[in-house]
């Protein structure tokens, strides 16, 4: 009987390891989704973006996991998810009603992405490291980007990568994105994490 109590409390702090290596993890896939969409052009091409429904794909995974592995832990439906979950619905029903179903599809796909990947976000990156180490990484990475962008614009680069950037945007400077404002928008988007961190 000592020897099934032993055994049971093991599996107890086994689980609680696992779940802790699976909170470890999807903060790690996360970033690195948030990291190689930046890095690829924003995601928007077909193969990139089946790269990103990958690292969705894990991180949803590892979230699933995590229910089975700590029975305390709940789906909770925070009020900041239900304009997401409008939002979304909306565009389902815009998606039936679309004249080129085929761009609908696309768009409405990404959106799902997203709003499954902001799910598992709000539900799992609310301790304090794992914050900390997200708000470091992408002040870090978002600094990298604006150099990357100033040396665009001093030097007259005309690619990003080895792609050509359109004429248009030839002397901005946009760093991984073909539009510069992406990278502003990127770099906004970081701005209050870095003020608040300072």
């Amino acid at each position: 009987m000592a020897r099934d109590g032993f055994s049971v409390r093991r599996f107890m702090l086994d689980s609680e390891e696992l779940d802790e290596w699976c909170e470890r993890g999807i903060v790690a896939v996360v970033l690195a989704l948030v990291v190689y969409a930046a890095l690829a052009l924003g995601g928007v091409r077909s193969t990139e973006f089946a790269v990103i429904v990958g690292f969705a794909t894990v991180a949803t995974g590892l979230w699933v996991a995590r229910f089975w592995l700590n029975r305390s832990h709940r789906f909770l439906l925070h009020p900041v998810i239900w304009p997401i979950l409008g939002f979304l619905a909306y565009a389902t029903w815009r998606y039936t009603q679309a004249p080129v179903e085929y761009v609908a599809r696309q768009e409405l796909l990404h959106l799902a992405v997203y709003s499954v990947v902001f799910l598992v976000v709000v539900h799992n990156l609310h301790r304090q490291d794992p914050t900390q180490w997200t708000v470091i990484l992408l002040v870090t990475f978002g600094t990298i980007l604006s150099f990357y962008a100033l040396v665009q614009l001093a030097s007259g680069s005309e690619k990003i990568w080895w792609f050509a950037r359109p004429q248009n945007y030839l002397r901005r400077g946009g760093a991984t994105f073909v539009n510069p404002n992406h990278l502003a928008g990127f770099l906004v988007i970081i701005l209050p994490l870095a003020i608040t961190q300072v």
